[in-house]
């Protein structure tokens, strides 16, 4: 149990500091267990070996969330601790506060309080006008504060004790695994002792979307109709051939069309715009103009050709 010593010491910044870093890890610790779920969906292939490692992983991932939860609530535990150290904090500067309002009282270190008898005197009053009364009124009033801080306090620590120690205990019954993704919709792998029939495009007897019986695939799979042979060439991506300009692009071999008097029109309107556009941007208007000259040759060296 905190005594009025211990309180006088507490300070709420550290739970605040240890608070946010539980919170930064936490965060981390939410982040790796999304990359450890997705990384579980990803194992779609099926392999001895793979089988193997998505158990692994679905294992690793359970431990993962337990102590996910470990933290976040060690965290939450915390955070409360710190809020409530700090209207501790408060109530302790207020019964001291209170006591140095009150001349004739004395706070002890041990949280009693006493009082001045000898300025107290009779029932005719004290030098400071007070009663004998009156101050045991105020000393039982300071007394109350002092007894509310600590029965707080105590609630306080422990809260956070018991936080604490459910916060570190595992869970003793842990529960299973999470089970592997189905593959129901994969091709069943042939046991060892069966034949191989998935070179033929083929699922084994009696699978999921084998309806008759006869091991045949339908449309369902979206695997198609078998295939006899026992190789298939490496698919490949053909490379891309030009297929030529088609009568309204513009690219192409140059001068190859006549200009029409639209094209006299579009050329005299964009210059216009280049001339314009010359003062606010200077850049892509020397560009625009050098276009619309059809040197052919590059902007930044741009020579002038005549007709002789």
């Amino acid at each position: 149990m905190a005594t009025w010593a211990d309180i006088c010491g507490w300070r709420h910044g550290p739970l605040g500091e240890t608070a946010e870093a539980l919170r930064t890890i936490s965060t981390s610790l939410a982040d790796l267990e999304d990359e450890a779920q997705l990384a579980l969906a990803r194992l779609v292939s099926e392999a001895p070996s793979i089988d193997a490692a998505r158990d692994a992983l679905g294992r690793c991932s359970t431990s993962h969330g337990e102590l996910l939860k470990q933290v976040s609530s060690l965290g939450r535990a915390t955070s409360e601790a710190c809020d409530g150290v700090a209207v501790v904090e408060k109530k302790v500067v207020a019964c001291q506060d209170y006591a140095a309002d009150h001349p004739l009282l004395t706070l002890h270190p041990d949280g009693t309080v006493s009082t001045d008898a000898q300025a107290a005197g009779g029932s005719g009053g004290t030098a400071s006008g007070l009663t004998a009364g009156q101050l045991q009124e105020q000393a039982d009033e300071l007394e109350t504060m002092v007894s509310a801080t600590l029965l707080y306090a105590n609630e306080v620590d422990g809260s956070f004790a018991n936080s604490l120690t459910t916060s570190a205990t595992p869970n003793p019954q842990p529960g299973p695994s999470p089970a592997p993704p189905n593959h129901s919709s994969s091709p069943t792998r042939p046991s060892r002792g069966s034949p191989d029939t998935s070179r033929s495009g083929r699922l084994r007897d009696g699978g999921p979307d084998d309806s008759e019986g006869d091991g045949d695939n339908d449309s369902s799979t979206g695997l198609g109709q078998p295939v006899p042979g026992e190789h298939a060439d490496m698919p490949g991506v053909d490379p891309w051939q030009y297929p030529g300009d088609s009568p309204g692009e513009g690219s192409g071999q140059h001068g190859q069309r006549n200009p029409t008097m639209h094209d006299y029109a579009v050329h005299e309107l964009a210059a216009t715009a280049a001339e314009a556009c010359a003062p606010a941007w200077p850049d892509a208007s020397a560009n625009l103009r050098h276009y619309l000259e059809n040197t052919g040759t590059p902007p930044g060296g741009r020579r002038r050709w005549h007709a002789t």
